[in-house]
């Protein structure tokens, strides 16, 4: 997956009005999938991300959004965590976020999980690189987890997976197939995702004001990051659909508003778009 291209600059700039990420307590405790069709058997995914989760202030509306636009299967469990899959496999969840992260003014996010060798030295690492560990580390039935806030305030998880998961074939509809980190400083992400995850830089592009990195872990390209002037901490899921124009149709129609696009990118199309909670996501489809 190569960058997106055209737009990325001014999604960066429109996200600059949302705000910071913050994070409430995990529920990923749904066992990931341990075999994805197409991986080639032994790829592991480690430095990979390997599940997304969306904490929004409904889930059960944000469901119903995503179940619609996506073709996801959203099935709620009895702790109340939402787990979606597609017609494969699991491949992410949906939570309350709790009052105290309201009251604080965050938003509704989307949240991606990294494959990690140790989640304990993550943890220690993501601390004196300046971040906050948040949650964990912990035991859940899916592995050892924890949740980092950045210093720039976006989140992601760290799961030490039991059992090793397979990298997926994101090429399949309804996949996540790529994501973004939209930063204000792209210096200091660099340094920290590198030092913390063990991602290294795959490019580094200058376009006018704004900068463009793609890492990788290994010569696996694993997310890219975005930087510009008035640029917010935010991460945006790519997520593959198959008729990219009915799919935005269905969106706007549910109450979603467009950031950037649809535009042509190197390898499809792609629209980047808030859903009606204020999270964003961005809808992908392929050459």
């Amino acid at each position: 997956m190569r960058r997106r291209d055209t737009g990325i600059a001014l999604l960066g700039l429109l996200l600059a009005a949302l705000g910071s990420s913050g994070c409430d307590s995990c529920s990923l405790n749904k066992r990931l999938n341990s075999t994805a069709p197409g991986a080639p058997k032994g790829d592991d995914a480690v430095g990979r991300i390997v599940w997304h989760e969306l904490v929004t202030v409904d889930p059960k509306a944000a469901a119903a959004f995503y179940s619609e636009v996506i073709g996801w299967h959203i099935n709620e469990d009895a702790t109340g965590y939402s787990v979606i899959s597609n017609d494969v496999a699991p491949l992410g969840g949906i939570k309350q976020i709790t009052s105290d992260l309201t009251s604080a003014g965050y938003k509704s996010y989307w949240a991606p999980t990294v494959d990690v060798d140790n989640v304990d030295k993550m943890s220690n690492v993501a601390r004196e690189s300046g971040a906050r560990v948040y949650v964990g580390p912990m035991d859940l039935p899916s592995g050892r987890f924890a949740s980092v806030i950045g210093p720039g305030g976006a989140i992601f998880y760290g799961l030490q997976p039991n059992p090793p998961i397979l990298a997926r074939d994101t090429t399949k509809p309804g996949e996540f197939n790529w994501d973004e980190l939209d930063s204000s400083n792209a210096d200091s992400t660099i340094a920290f995702y590198s030092t913390v995850l063990g991602w290294t830089k795959q490019s580094d592009e200058v376009f006018s004001k704004d900068r463009y990195v793609k890492f990788g872990h290994g010569t696996f390209p694993v997310a890219g990051t975005h930087s510009g002037p008035g640029t917010a901490d935010v991460w945006v899921c790519y997520i593959q659909v198959v008729g990219l124009d009915v799919a935005l149709s269905k969106a706007l129609a549910k109450g979603a508003k467009v950031v950037v696009g649809p535009l042509d990118v190197s390898d499809g199309r792609m629209v980047a778009l808030l859903d009606p909670w204020g999270a964003v996501f961005a809808l992908h489809e392929g050459n």
